[in-house]
């Protein structure tokens, strides 16, 4: 995939995909994810499943662990 077509195709997802992809690229489990970004694992779990979404303090600290932009963050 060339670096235009990857670019956009990361635009389009949405941040809880950006995060299972962040997850998936560091090696990261569900536990060691959630310790990294110091929320529980439950929250973490609500986030991916999209029953819930981050505070915007939570928004702001993914970005700076993941590089997701905290306003891709909206209800699906």
């Amino acid at each position: 995939m060339d670096n235009w077509r990857k670019e956009f195709y990361i635009g389009v997802m949405e941040a809880r995909d950006q995060l299972k992809a962040w997850m998936k690229r560091e090696g990261l489990d569900a536990a060691k994810a959630a310790a990294r970004l110091t929320v529980s694992v439950s929250a973490l779990y609500r986030w991916l499943g999209g029953s819930r979404l981050p505070s915007a303090v939570q928004r702001f600290n993914i970005r700076d662990h993941t590089g997701i932009a905290p306003e891709l963050w909206r209800k699906p």
